[in-house]
């Protein structure tokens, strides 16, 4: 059964959305079945997959799990290859490799346990012959179809550098035996963290996507917090630091109603309507926050659960404990020391009404390359700079924001804020 056929303009557009999430899905559920030495294969009916929806579609209707559909298409075309390359060897199909044939109709894929094709790949990709930053490069590409300039906004690095990284990441995998493997004991746990790093990124770019005219991706925001919930309730892979992402998660995705409430727009959290936020989620983000709690360690996800809680408790922005906050960053930046972090705890002490410290940390990062091309800590910096009336300052600031601007969302946010600094008094000077 498919739904009512849709303008080919709109199916496009659907591609650097959603469907481009359900083809990583599918990419990830075909490597998990032909094997990682069909990655390459893989992909290539995925893309012919594609096109034949993009043809197909507008006519007959999008089907009503358009990603099934996907992976049932590029997985014949897979068989179609490996068979033909068994004729061309003059190999006997007995002796070709048999990996069943995909019928042409509905797959129903489980999603729930760790033994899902999404989460085995997961593993794959953390697997120790790789570097932890290319890891997770490889990763966010495969599993979500993320592109490279995505995959270097979420890790405030170059593009090149990602492809760099992605090339020799698949180069390394396909030379590692039993790569599909998954770990058990020690080496489980070494990957887990690993794993754990790709789930808050995938988040990331849903929360604040880096590309596109919406200001967030409930899709992937759904996806990590899927992700991460089954992590936290396996019993191979549950523990303290997987139950504090979930609570993040689960607190952070509480707010995206409020978020979404204004369609184009970035609503901060100064600005929401926190009646509109999910309760349920505040529940299950506090729930795995108890659980996280029964460890001898605390990594950043408890820090960071923590201060989203007591963004949680507060009825206001205003009735915020702030002091409870930047202590919360001051220990994350001593567990942690990196610049968004420190970023954060400059707002934090400005909310905080210490806005002379908050403009020291400002200062420290200013000559960081990755904080110079970083939009968010230009908004920050003419957010404090404002409120020490510096406003020749706050005004450069925005300047440099909107040069950095990814989405029409962050545009029309940084004009909105110029309009408002062209209405107050110039420094002097």
């Amino acid at each position: 059964m498919v739904s009512g056929a849709a303008p080919p303009a709109l199916l496009h557009a659907a591609l650097d959305g959603w469907m481009r999430h359900e083809a990583a899905s599918a990419h990830a559920r075909l490597i998990r079945r032909f094997g990682w030495d069909r990655a390459g294969l893989a992909e290539d009916a995925l893309q012919e997959a594609l096109v034949r929806a993009l043809e197909t579609w507008p006519f007959k209707g999008v089907p009503d799990q358009p990603g099934a559909w996907l992976y049932v298409v590029a997985g014949n075309r897979m068989l179609d290859a490996i068979r033909s390359a068994a004729e061309r060897r003059s190999v006997p199909l007995d002796d070709a490799p048999q990996v069943g044939f995909v019928a042409e109709g509905p797959a129903v894929v489980d999603r729930d346990a760790l033994s899902d094709p999404e989460l085995a790949v997961l593993f794959a990709l953390c697997h120790p012959a790789l570097d932890t930053p290319s890891a997770i490069a490889v990763a966010l590409q495969i599993l979500c179809g993320f592109t490279l300039r995505e995959i270097a906004s979420a890790l405030l690095i170059k593009p090149d550098a990602v492809a760099q990284r992605v090339s020799r990441a698949k180069a390394t995998l396909r030379g590692v035996p039993g790569i599909a493997d998954t770990p058990t004991g020690e080496p489980l746990r070494q990957r887990l963290a690993v794993a754990l790093d790709v789930v808050a990124l995938i988040f990331n770019e849903g929360f604040e996507p880096s590309s596109g005219d919406r200001p967030a991706r409930a899709d992937l925001c759904a996806e990590a917090l899927r992700l991460a919930d089954a992590l936290a309730h396996h019993p191979v892979t549950r523990g303290p630091e997987t139950h504090a992402l979930a609570a993040l998660l689960n607190l952070l995705f509480a707010r995206l109603p409020a978020r979404l409430a204004n369609p184009g727009a970035v609503t901060l959290l100064p600005e929401q309507d926190r009646s509109v936020w999910s309760r349920e989620h505040l529940r299950r983000g506090l729930r795995h926050l108890a659980a996280s709690a029964g460890g001898d360690r605390i990594s950043r996800y408890h820090l960071l659960a923590g201060i989203a809680a007591s963004h949680a408790a507060a009825p206001s922005i205003e009735a915020t404990d702030w002091d409870a906050i930047v202590a919360d960053y001051r220990r994350l930046v001593n567990l942690e020391d990196s610049p968004v972090h420190r970023l954060n705890l400059a707002v934090a002490l400005q909310r905080a009404g210490e806005g002379v410290l908050a403009a020291a940390e400002i200062k420290r990062l200013l000559p960081l390359p990755q904080m110079r091309g970083y939009f968010w800590f230009h908004v920050a910096r003419s957010e404090i700079a404002g409120q020490l009336e510096d406003h020749h300052q706050s005004r450069a600031a925005l300047a440099d924001a909107l040069a950095l601007a990814k989405t029409a969302a962050q545009d029309r946010f940084v004009r909105e804020k110029l309009d408002g600094a062209a209405r107050c008094p110039r420094s002097p000077g």
